[in-house]
């Protein structure tokens, strides 16, 4: 770490140009993860249904296998995402465990974030470490104190269910999914309760800009279901990289 840290200072072009090679290389791998994963969980949900109502396994289940180890082709475009997240990171936090913290959560959103564009789904196998590591790193105060951390888990979580139901019972219909109310929370465990208010109002504004843009520029489309999920990620990485002052690092 002390070596990093003489890099850092001596060095800090260098520094930051090793981070954005990182992140490429991180943003590649996660890439793969992303389009992989939701083939992996589908495939275990529909093992589990076959154990459950004691089917036998089908054809379906080995061109599953077969599509899930094959390759695929990856678009560049994550990976200069998180080549930039982590340029920015490391210009805002010094080498420390709080910058790794930093990189982890700005992994696990952009994760997230083509998981949820791509399927519709949050997966619990990413939110949930989300909210225990912004906890954790939050225990030492790295970004908001605890206390804040863990109201904002709640809120964010609590906030968002009473819209869906309140959304629901007026409507009819389910604008929201429960990994939306999940990932919230984890993005309140990071950047603490105060935060929630920008957070949602831009990932709203975001979603809406967007869907007002795609039904302008294609008149008959603009009809399908929007994933809320990469408006919070962008949110979520826009308050901790640029709103939320780290108070103890």
């Amino acid at each position: 770490m002390n070596a990093l840290i003489r890099l850092a200072d001596a060095y800090p072009a260098c520094w930051l140009g090793l981070l954005m090679l990182v992140g490429w290389a991180v943003g590649s791998l996660l890439n793969r993860v992303a389009l992989q994963l939701p083939l992996l969980l589908e495939l275990r949900w529909r093992r589990a249904a076959q154990r459950q109502l004691n089917l036998p396994a089908t054809d379906g289940d080995a061109a599953g296998w077969r599509k899930l180890f094959t390759r695929a082709p990856a678009s560049r475009y994550p990976a200069a995402a998180l080549a930039l997240l982590f340029l920015l990171a490391g210009m805002r936090l010094p080498p420390g465990l709080p910058l790794l913290a930093l990189l982890l959560f700005c992994s696990l959103v952009l994760t997230l974030a083509l998981v949820d564009f791509n399927t519709m789904l949050l997966p619990d196998a990413l939110t949930l470490p989300l909210l225990w590591l912004g906890l954790l790193c939050n225990l030492n105060g790295w970004f908001v104190p605890l206390d804040q951390a863990v109201i904002g888990a709640v809120a964010g979580y609590a906030g968002l269910w009473a819209l869906f139901w309140l959304f629901r019972l007026g409507s009819g219909k389910e604008a929201l999914g429960y990994g939306d109310f999940k990932l919230t929370a984890a993005l309140g465990a990071w950047c603490g309760w105060q935060s929630l208010p920008n957070l949602l109002l831009l990932a709203a504004g975001g979603g809406l800009t967007y869907v007002l843009l795609r039904r302008g520029w294609n008149k008959e489309g603009g009809q399908e279901p929007l994933a809320f999920g990469p408006w919070l990620a962008i949110s979520g990485v826009v308050n901790l990289l640029f709103l939320v002052a780290p108070i103890n690092y």
